[in-house]
């Protein structure tokens, strides 16, 4: 057997239809970018800007209530201004005095991604992170590393096809389409690592009292 024979037999083990691809890249990524949970986070922060709305439209005027009101909802308006994350009070001073003693280990950015990994129980925030999302952040990284290898594979199969005849083309777009789907799931699961080092940080900072050590045994308060 030629090389050129070799090249085309390794041709026909890969599926060169993108029906075969797409679905199962597609179902991945919709899974690790939770649209549900997207959704619900959007929606309740809509229900709370509809309701403070329709609070002050009924007011007459604003009295001592109406303006601590207005300034807490002014306040975190504000802060998810500026940092990109919608929080109350608790969370808000949380995460001030996280950032303060950060000393540029991490920033807001971090802080925004690693934000679905925070709860509040007994009035406290911390962060929690279950045996599920460690489970999924491993199946990540095989889904990472076996995306990377195929790109590699079709992109240096699409270059040696070149010479030889082959669908160099198709090869190339199938490979560029598996690598971007590894940085895109590469991107989701920053969260995991930027959580993870924050708690870090937070296990070093324990004696710090506005910062609690996460205890991940513990069930979530009602």
């Amino acid at each position: 057997m030629n090389f050129d024979s070799f090249i085309n037999s390794l041709l026909g083990l890969v599926p060169m239809k993108l029906e075969y691809i797409a679905p199962l890249c597609l179902f991945i990524l919709i899974i690790h970018f939770k649209p549900l949970d997207l959704f619900f986070r959007l929606r309740e922060l809509r229900r709370a800007e509809a309701s403070f709305l329709k609070e002050v439209i009924a007011s007459n005027s604003i009295t001592l209530e109406d303006r601590s009101i207005v300034e807490e909802q002014f306040e975190r308006k504000v802060f998810f201004i500026s940092t990109g994350v919608d929080a109350c009070k608790i969370v808000r001073d949380f995460y001030k005095d996280l950032i303060s003693s950060a000393r540029g280990q991490f920033g807001w950015r971090q802080i925004k991604r690693a934000d679905q990994y925070l709860v509040v129980r007994n009035g406290r925030p911390s962060y929690q992170v279950k045996w599920y999302h460690h489970l999924k952040y491993g199946f990540s990284l095989v889904y990472i590393f076996g995306c990377s290898a195929y790109a590699l594979f079709l992109v240096g199969l699409g270059v040696l096809s070149i010479f030889f005849g082959g669908e160099s083309a198709k090869l190339i777009i199938y490979g560029c389409f598996s690598a971007l789907c590894a940085v895109i799931v590469y991107a989701v699961e920053l969260a995991y690592k930027d959580t993870k080092k924050i708690i870090s940080h937070i296990s070093e900072c324990s004696s710090i009292p506005s910062i609690d050590v996460p205890e991940p045994n513990k069930k979530e308060a009602a």
